[in-house]
């Protein structure tokens, strides 16, 4: 009888300690979640994760705080995510910037370096030019870069995704364009609007008040088509240019995160994608919407490294 007694007290012990795990398990998360974005406040990266950070809160029931940390072209942010308790609380972006920095050895950790959550969407870029300048299409830009080799510039930030992608359109082309190395955004801007380069590379929610404001042509958009809001502009490839391509988002953990963790997070993601509202935000943003698994999000992910590694060895890095 007693050593049925002390059967029943462990049965009865694990049992407990199974339901206590299982709930445990199920609190995740218990406090608010950071999101380190490796850019100021205010870009085209801080501003889509505030919209998926701001859509998350309410399905994960916690705060999530966006920590804005700057430098070395992403790199600081990246390094900080990475040596952070992986526990799920801290998140960070996977973006095309992190393959070139590889590619350019400006870093010494890879995506491998993190664990995959979930891709949630795609930012369109653009070739954009003088209003009312020489080129009003990308034809006419092609024209005279073939025209000039090498004397048609476009500018771009050197070890940027901008040169990149910039190579892409030269390759594309056939043509020998100037990848002009001018900085940033702002910079981009500034080289063209002052006639010191003749085109440059941004990406849409970069370029969509100068554009509306008159400042700029957009002479192609790198999409498979048209933008639904803004269709008057044509793709590079309607105009015989085969250049297409899509920063690629993506949420991502330091390496070890618990699986369970991840696949809360990848859930809540899925979630959020399905709201009107979630799409009508981003829509105002230019930020396409592209759900995609953890598992499919990795393989995505691996496809765009191959690309960018490959695009650095034509570029000499």
């Amino acid at each position: 009888m007693l050593m049925r007694s002390r059967e029943l007290m462990v049965a009865l012990t694990l049992a407990l300690v199974g339901v206590l795990g299982g709930m445990a398990q199920a609190a995740y998360p218990e406090k608010p979640i950071r999101i380190i974005v490796m850019y100021s406040p205010g870009g085209s990266s801080d501003v889509v994760t505030r919209i998926l950070a701001r859509h998350l809160e309410p399905v994960l029931g916690q705060p999530i705080v966006i920590q804005n940390v700057n430098g070395g072209g992403g790199a600081v942010g990246w390094q900080q995510a990475m040596s952070a308790e992986p526990d799920g609380y801290t998140l960070t972006l996977w973006l095309d910037a992190m393959p070139v920095m590889e590619a350019t050895k400006a870093v010494d950790f890879t995506s491998e370096d993190f664990d995959m959550i979930s891709v949630w969407g795609t930012m369109d870029l653009t070739v954009f030019a003088q209003k009312d300048g020489p080129y009003g299409s990308l034809v006419d830009y092609q024209q005279a870069a073939k025209d000039r080799p090498g004397a048609v510039g476009l500018a771009m930030g050197y070890g940027t995704p901008a040169q990149f992608i910039g190579k892409i359109v030269a390759d594309a082309m056939d043509a020998d364009v100037n990848l002009v190395n001018v900085g940033g955004g702002a910079q981009k801007k500034a080289a063209v609007l002052g006639g010191h380069v003749d085109a440059g590379i941004e990406p849409m929610p970069g370029m969509t008040e100068p554009y509306r404001g008159g400042q700029f042509d957009i002479l192609a958009v790198l999409a498979e088509e048209r933008l639904e809001t803004f269709p008057e502009i044509p793709t590079a490839r309607e105009q015989g240019v085969d250049a297409v391509h899509a920063n690629t988002y993506a949420l991502i953990a330091p390496k070890g995160t618990p699986a369970d963790r991840i696949k809360i997070i990848d859930e809540a993601v899925a979630q959020v994608v399905q709201k009107p509202e979630f799409l009508d935000d981003n829509v105002k943003v230019n930020f396409n919407i592209t759900y995609l698994n953890t598992e499919d999000s990795a393989a995505r992910v691996a496809e765009v490294r191959a690309r960018m590694l490959d695009i650095g060895k034509r570029l000499g890095f």
